[in-house]
């Protein structure tokens, strides 16, 4: 059974800069830099061990959107769902069987379900919420529950149908699709 461990990544997307700024960013950085098709730059950011990351300074000088890169994933024991702070759907920027990819701003949920032989043992529902100054981001982390999906409380139904689709997706053998997505 796989592990519950959510994949949370901060990205910078820029736009405007151009190859320039691409190979700027990798040869003073450090940083692999990806351009779009639409010519936006992403940057993924790294949290030091305080968990802030840090802006570069010539990705601070674009004014760069931050990004939470969230992934919907699972099957054989283990569901996550991706959806925002409201329950409500989201839609992937890449499909690849049973993993969607989320780039999402500002706030966005995980609904994780573990499963064990075909009964929910454990959902856990997390918040995280971006909070930048100029050179830094931190996400802020917030566990809404913790506990059996039929003991949702009601305050947090807006979540229910999200956590139906983790516990879905925990118990979809060999899951080749996704169970959360508009």
């Amino acid at each position: 059974m796989q592990v519950a461990k959510e994949a949370v990544e901060v990205i910078a997307k820029v736009k405007g800069g151009g190859k320039e700024l691409v190979i700027l960013l990798e040869k003073e950085e450090m940083i692999q830099a990806k351009m779009t098709k639409s010519g936006a730059i992403l940057v993924p950011l790294s949290a030091d061990k305080d968990g802030v990351y840090k802006i570069p300074l010539p990705i601070r000088k674009k004014n760069p959107y931050i990004l939470l890169h969230l992934e919907e994933r699972g099957g054989n024991g283990f569901g996550q769902i991706v959806c925002d702070i409201n329950g409500r759907r989201l839609r992937p920027f890449y499909v690849e069987k049973s993993v969607g990819r989320f780039n999402v701003a500002n706030e966005a949920a995980i609904v994780c379900a573990l499963s064990l032989q075909g009964s929910v043992s454990d959902l856990t529902i997390k918040t995280y919420s971006v909070r930048r100054n100029n050179s830094n981001v931190v996400i802020k982390k917030n566990r809404v529950f913790k506990g059996r999906n039929s003991n949702l409380p009601e305050h947090l139904s807006k979540f229910k149908d999200a956590a139906k689709a983790a516990v879905r997706k925990s118990q979809c053998q060999k899951c080749k699709h996704l169970h959360f997505v508009t």
